[in-house]
């Protein structure tokens, strides 16, 4: 019984000390999955103030941009599938259309038992930011209209 009390901790010095055989496995290439999917699909959602007068803009803001969260998948040409982060879902599927992309999207956000769900279908050009919903939100205090937007935007770009 004494051995194995002095043996436990010995094994437990050399378990630890060994070095570890666990190698990165050949299987997995980053080169072979650009190759396969060779773009990028690039969301990006989130609150932000709006000006007292706006419309739904085609491309996003650079504040919008620098500050909203974000979202990113490598895609094939011809691809469909879903992005999920946080509170945020995004679906799509991808087909290339002459010099643009044809996307059919459907995106959920959920926030304090609310949420905001969006669906449709645009044509995106490569490298190009788009707006693909939106919603404003006024509010009225005493220092006047205060308005409060969720955007979704996307861009496709080829890596």
């Amino acid at each position: 019984m004494k051995t194995l009390r002095v043996l436990s901790p010995l094994l437990v010095l050399l378990t630890i000390a060994a070095p570890s055989s666990i190698q990165a496995s050949p299987v997995f290439e980053l080169d072979s999955l650009k190759r396969q999917k060779p773009y990028v699909l690039e969301i990006r959602y989130g609150h932000h103030e709006m000006p007292p007068a706006h419309s739904v803009p085609q491309e996003p803001s650079a504040e919008f941009l620098a500050h909203a969260a974000s979202l990113n998948l490598r895609v094939a040409e011809r691809d469909a599938g879903q992005i999920a982060g946080g509170p945020f879902t995004f679906g799509f599927i991808l087909e290339p259309k002459a010099e643009t992309f044809a996307v059919a999207f459907q995106g959920d956000y959920e926030i304090k038992e609310s949420g905001k769900s969006f669906q449709g279908t645009t044509l995106v050009p490569l490298n190009q930011w788009i707006v693909l919903a939106e919603t404003i939100t006024k509010t009225f205090t005493s220092q006047g209209e205060q308005r409060q937007g969720f955007s979704v935007a996307m861009r496709l770009r080829k890596d």
